[in-house]
Order: C-alpha cells, then structure tokens, then sequence
C-alpha cells in the first residue's frame, strides 16, 4: 500500500473520493515504505482481523464530531 493509495482510502471513507490526490513534495528522490504482515502471520500465527480500507473508515467514523 502506497502513500497515495492510503490517502485514496482515507477519501473514499470519508466520502471525498471524487478528489485528486496530489504531491506536493518538489523531493527528486524516491522513498518507500513497505509494511508486510506476512513474516508475524508466518512466525506468530497472527492475523489482522480488520482490513485497512475498513479500519480506515472506521477510525475516520469514530474521529468525527457530531454536527449540532
């Protein structure tokens, strides 16, 4: 999952999914992140219960402030 791909989610769980997303870094490097659940699924047995499209939405669900 890219950066941009996470901020794709986080608009579509809030409802924002028709917005570009776009950097505005001017970096001429290139920086990955790769996180693998694979080797602690493998080594401990553990498995996530929540996929991160769903966790997303749900940690946008409970951030949001009730409107009055």
């Amino acid at each position: 999952t890219s950066i941009g791909e996470l901020a794709r989610m986080c608009l579509a769980a809030a409802g924002e999914s028709d917005r570009d997303v776009v950097s505005a870094s001017t970096a001429r490097t290139v920086s990955a992140i790769i996180l693998d659940p694979s080797l602690t699924t493998r080594v401990c047995g553990w498995q996530p219960r929540t996929s991160l499209p769903d966790g997303v939405a749900t940690m946008l669900r409970s951030t949001r402030i009730p409107s009055s």
